[in-house]
């Protein structure tokens, strides 16, 4: 068996011109030997013909006729200076035909990754991985804490302009322990209660929806987001998400406060916040509901 490396040697059948071993037969592919020069007493004479890189990266081409260059004419007119090829550099059966640039610039494209040594290209964004779950509720908790105190601090200021509604509302909370711990039924708020309770409930999960909303439209993080090491993109990474989709993140990452204002609409909002950040504990891409209603991701800060 032949177990010659593939390249260009003397046609068996017509010893006046090349034909391609391709390792294992002989193809179809034979050109017309070129001239040789005179032989020169510096040089060693040729004692076998290599591919040449072109070729080896085009190894299993149907193309006929064609002439070899590189190393290969060069062996013919003695005026090859390239070193002889190593084994790593031997061609593959599974060459593909591209060149060593070419496929990593292809593997760049798939990979969503820039060749090394170069930025992004245009239109690819290189990979991020997602937050963590418990990164995510860590920044949550960080992010109510902060709204909280704010909240706080705001309250303490509006205290003495709330007037009779503010003792009517302590004489009501008074009167709900006092019927809890008898074990009777708490009376029905008064009106004027309810509606200052339903006012100070929006008004917390207004500084909620507006601080989220400010913070990730300047600065794609929350304070819990840049503590914890996440910030939020467009889902295919190429934007910024729009005013719109931001604001109505917000809304329902903020759900259970923003329905809390309201007996009707409070037991929806416990359900749906139990189950939107439940959900990425079973997500495949480990997105709440609120990412993927508004085509947004969490991801780690670089």
């Amino acid at each position: 068996m032949d177990d010659r490396p593939s390249g260009w040697y003397d046609d068996p059948d017509e010893p006046s011109r090349l034909r391609y071993w391709d390792g294992q037969s002989w193809t179809e592919r034979t050109h017309e030997k070129a001239p040789m020069p005179a032989p020169q007493a510096a040089r060693q004479p040729v004692t076998r013909l290599r591919p040449s890189r072109e070729d080896r990266d085009r190894d299993g081409s149907d193309d006929t006729n064609e002439r070899p260059r590189g190393d290969h004419a060069g062996a013919h007119d003695g005026t090859s200076s390239r070193q002889p090829l190593t084994p790593t550099e031997s061609p593959r059966p599974w060459s593909t035909g591209e060149s060593r640039d070419a496929r990593s610039r292809s593997a760049g494209r798939h990979s969503g990754t820039a060749p090394s040594g170069r930025g992004p290209q245009d239109g690819v964004v290189a990979d991020v991985p997602r937050a963590g779950y418990g990164r995510r509720v860590l920044g949550f908790l960080i992010d109510l804490l902060v709204v909280f105190v704010l909240y706080f601090v705001l309250l303490l200021v509006t205290i003495p302009f709330l007037g009779d509604t503010l003792t009517i509302a302590q004489a009501y909370s008074e009167s709900v322990i006092q019927a809890v711990s008898a074990g009777q039924q708490p009376p029905q708020p008064p009106a004027n209660v309810t509606a200052l309770s339903a006012t100070l409930t929006l008004i917390f999960a207004g500084m909620l929806v507006l601080y989220d909303l400010v913070l990730l439209r300047q600065f794609g993080s929350t304070l819990g987001g840049l503590a914890t090491g996440v910030r939020v993109r467009d889902a295919d990474a190429t934007a910024t998400p729009t005013p719109g989709r931001l604001l109505l993140r917000s809304v329902l990452k903020y759900a259970l406060f923003v329905l809390n204002a309201s007996t009707a609409t409070a037991l929806i909002g416990y359900v749906f916040t139990i189950v939107n950040y439940t959900w990425p504990l079973a997500d495949r891409d480990r997105k709440t509901l609120h990412d993927k209603w508004t085509r947004t991701e969490t991801v780690r800060r670089r």
